[in-house]
């Protein structure tokens, strides 16, 4: 069945209200896309599913890793969303022990459609961003590994930011990248593709889509 169609039935079944619906299946579809473009659904992983296991990272800088599911906004400082379906993420191990328990855009961006909901309250958000912006001015940006290079000489003779080498301060300036998603980007490399990167917390469609131009691996 078409995962859409199921999702409506199943929403119109158990009788959910439209926002909250519509952000339960914009997760679930965006998990599910994640899943085929990350060749979850091989028999080999279906195999591994079916006997209770985890699938497995096929091919890539993440080969051979867990798939883990985690929280999107995070359940130590909203328990109650330990089992929403629309807080659900679907990402190699690596990217999520990177990505730790900080908050994130796109926490930000789905606490402001559970509010529209009325699951999250406008106070809710708040906090939320209250939090994000304390952890952000506390916690430096890390370096990782890779050595610290002038924004210019990370970029391609193309005026491509090369995403492996360029420095904190040229990955940042990047639409949509703050200092958070930028730390993250680091964590994750080597990346090889805008298939890479969509997979790095705090990447989502709006962003990916906005850098993709401006990249290069």
């Amino acid at each position: 069945m078409v995962p859409s169609k199921t999702l409506d039935e199943a929403q119109e079944f158990t009788g959910d209200s439209p926002a909250h619906a519509a952000a339960v299946k914009e997760t679930i579809l965006r998990n599910f896309e994640i899943c085929e473009r990350g060749a979850v659904f091989t028999p080999a992983n279906l195999a591994r599913m079916k006997g209770g296991h985890a699938p497995l990272v096929p091919s890539g800088t993440c080969a051979g890793q867990n798939y883990d599911v985690d929280h999107i906004i995070p359940v130590h400082e909203f328990p109650a969303f330990g089992k929403e379906l629309a807080n659900l993420i679907y990402l190699p191990a690596h990217l999520n022990r990177s990505k730790g328990a900080d908050i994130e855009q796109r926490s930000l961006d789905l606490a402001s459609k559970l509010a529209a909901a009325g699951i999250l309250t406008p106070e809710d958000v708040q906090r939320l961003r209250g939090i994000r912006q304390r952890g952000e001015s506390r916690s430096p940006v890390s370096q990782g590994s890779v050595p610290a290079t002038s924004a210019m000489s990370a970029s391609s003779t193309t005026g491509k930011v090369n995403l492996n080498t360029a420095t904190t301060s040229a990955i940042e300036a990047l639409p949509g990248i703050g200092p958070k998603t930028a730390a993250a980007i680091i964590a994750a490399r080597p990346l090889k593709s805008l298939t890479d990167l969509d997979q790095v917390p705090g990447i989502g469609p709006k962003t990916l889509e906005g850098v993709k131009e401006a990249v290069s691996f």
